[in-house]
């Protein structure tokens, strides 16, 4: 038991000296260079006057080389190569209903009198009678698309509710 608690505090001696020594060496500030000369053979040493930028190098080197300093604007590169596809979107909503092949005339209604009547795709009611087709003044209050039954007297809509034409408007009953 004596020597694991002096092992341990050996271990925590030697640790506070590696911090502490780090610590101080790790404050110490190295000369940033900011100037080199570069030789004939192309290596590099660096160099700190300390206040200026020394702008020629001893006659046996090709030329001063200053670091960090921002260079010309390159070229444009290359277009990179196109990205893997990405994953595929969540489905759309459905579309509405469409007229199939019957012009603009969504539904047609036939009443026990055996006058005719039609829905037009633009909402309005037509009632054909002799040999002219007349506005029946009973426009619907939604678009076409979303009436699933039509007469004259009541449409049924997508949301399953019954709008019964009470001679002047039409009003929505809801459903069961």
């Amino acid at each position: 038991m004596k020597y694991i608690k002096l092992f341990t505090a050996t271990v925590i001696v030697i640790g506070l000296i590696i911090f502490g020594t780090g610590k101080v060496f790790g404050q110490l500030s190295l000369p940033k260079i900011t100037t080199a000369c570069e030789s004939k053979t192309g290596i590099l040493y660096g160099f700190n006057d300390g206040f200026s930028i020394m702008k020629k190098c001893s006659n046996n080197n090709r030329r001063v080389v200053l670091i960090g300093e921002q260079g010309p604007k390159g070229d444009k590169g290359d277009q990179g190569d196109q990205g893997e596809q990405g994953i595929q979107g969540v489905q759309g909503l459905q579309g509405q209903r469409g007229v199939s092949g019957a012009g603009n005339i969504a539904f047609i209604f036939v009443d026990s009198d055996t006058h005719l009547y039609v829905l037009t795709t633009d909402k309005k009611v037509w009632g054909r009678s002799g040999d002219a087709w007349n506005d029946a003044n009973r426009e619907v209050p939604m678009d076409t698309s979303d009436i699933v039954q039509f007469n004259i007297y009541y449409l049924l809509d997508t949301n399953g509710d019954v709008w019964i034409y009470n001679g002047t408007q039409w009003v929505n009953n809801g459903h069961p």
